[in-house]
C-alpha cells in the first residue's frame, strides 16, 4: 500500500459501514411496506368474497326461493346469510363471517 493511503485507513471501513446501513434500511423499509400491502390485500379479498357470495345467494333466492336465513361453508370459512322480506320483496340482505359483516338495503 502506498504512503498516500496510509493516513486514510478508516475511510474504507466507514464507507462499507455506511453502505451496509443504507442497504439494511432500504430492505427493511421494503419488507415492512410489502407486508402492510399484503395485509390490506387480504382484507379486500375477504370483503370481495363476502360481496360475491351475498350476490350469488340473493340471486339464487330470487330465482328459486328457499330459506331466508342460512349458514354457508365456502373456502374453509362459515358465512351467515340473512335476507329480510317485506311484502314478498327483499328489503335487506346481510352476510357475516365472524368478525366482518356486509349489508345491502333497498333505497326507496
Amino acid at each position: 500500500m502506498s504512503k498516500k493511503f496510509i493516513k486514510y485507513n478508516g475511510y474504507l471501513f466507514i464507507e462499507s459501514f455506511l453502505a451496509l446501513t443504507m442497504l439494511t434500511l432500504i430492505i427493511g423499509t421494503y419488507l415492512s411496506v410489502n407486508s402492510l400491502l399484503l395485509e390490506k390485500t387480504k382484507a379486500q379479498e375477504t370483503q370481495l368474497e363476502m360481496k360475491r357470495l351475498l350476490y350469488e345467494e340473493v340471486r339464487h333466492y330470487e330465482n328459486y326461493g328457499g330459506t331466508a336465513s342460512k349458514v354457508i361453508f365456502r373456502n374453509n370459512t362459515y358465512y351467515q346469510l340473512s335476507i329480510t322480506l317485506e311484502n314478498k320483496k327483499i328489503v335487506k340482505a346481510a352476510i357475516k363471517n365472524g368478525e366482518e359483516s356486509f349489508t345491502v338495503e333497498e333505497i326507496e
